[in-house]
């Protein structure tokens, strides 16, 4: 890559998301059908970042990536090296902050044993930040979160119940959220033990069923419209502190959520 496509490129480079986060009363403006960077690359509001994030990042990789763009340091350095560092950087950052537990789960997880590829269908911390659209849709005091990926279907309730004293693991867990500070907040609990995705800038890890996961969706205004999660894993079996991921999405009300799934074909995948 030339000095110049990197000096283009890192002027794209997330420093500070244009406009202020809309103030929220309600779950209102967050509902509908939202599109990340796989399906909608011909939006200008897209950064190199969301290209190498487009399955979502630890927040400091993107961060880190970032200031790596931002640099004229490294205007002649070749994309591919800048990714591969973020990435380096982000797997020391989480092998200094797991457990042995943690880094038994590092090590083990990879595309090669990844269960995806035999037809089963993500689990919690994969689905929130899927490259596919989703869409949120309420009824009364419930949040439905439905993704084109795999067709998974979460329910959120909204009526400010507390957390059942005893919940029986699942990959969607338990969910309850509200709104607060203008932000979209969502605690799931009562997850199955899983992994991390082992694709792209993600760095592989894993969770125990002791998992405890934050979303905090936030909207900023534009043409069109932008969604940002910070996705907040905390774990006390797999993380000595908490560990966050982001994704970006855009408002695409015109589009609808398609048919999703998975043939179990010997050698088809």
């Amino acid at each position: 890559m030339t000095a110049i496509k990197i000096t283009t490129l890192a002027l794209l480079s997330l420093t500070a998301l244009p406009g202020s986060v809309f103030a929220q009363t309600s779950t209102a403006d967050f509902e509908g059908v939202w599109s990340g960077y796989l399906t909608t690359q011909e939006h200008e509001v897209w950064q190199l970042e969301d290209f190498v994030c487009f399955v979502g990042c630890p927040k400091l990789a993107r961060e880190h990536l970032s200031k790596l763009l931002d640099n004229p340091a490294n205007d002649e350095r070749p994309l591919n090296d800048l990714i591969g560092e973020s990435r380096g950087y982000m797997t020391s950052y989480l092998k200094q902050n797991s457990t042995p537990a943690g880094l038994a789960l590092m090590a083990s997880n990879n595309e090669a044993n990844d269960t995806n590829i035999e037809c089963h269908p993500y689990d919690y911390a994969r689905s929130v930040t899927n490259p596919l659209p989703l869409k949120f849709e309420r009824q009364g005091d419930v949040l439905t979160i439905r993704y084109e990926e795999w067709n998974q279907v979460r329910t959120v309730y909204l009526d400010g119940r507390e957390f059942p004293k005893s919940i029986t693991p699942s990959s969607m867990g338990y969910s309850i959220g509200h709104i607060e500070n203008g932000a979209l907040v969502i605690e799931t609990r009562g997850l199955v033990a899983s992994t991390y995705p082992p694709i792209t800038i993600n760095v592989a890890g894993g969770h125990s069923e002791q998992l405890r996961g934050v979303e905090r969706y936030t909207l900023t205004p534009g043409a069109p419209t932008v969604m940002t999660v910070e996705l907040t894993l905390i774990d006390p079996v797999t993380l000595t502190e908490p560990y966050v991921y982001t994704k970006r999405w855009i408002a695409t009300p015109e589009v609808q959520l398609l048919t999703d799934g998975c043939r179990d074909i010997p050698g088809v995948f």
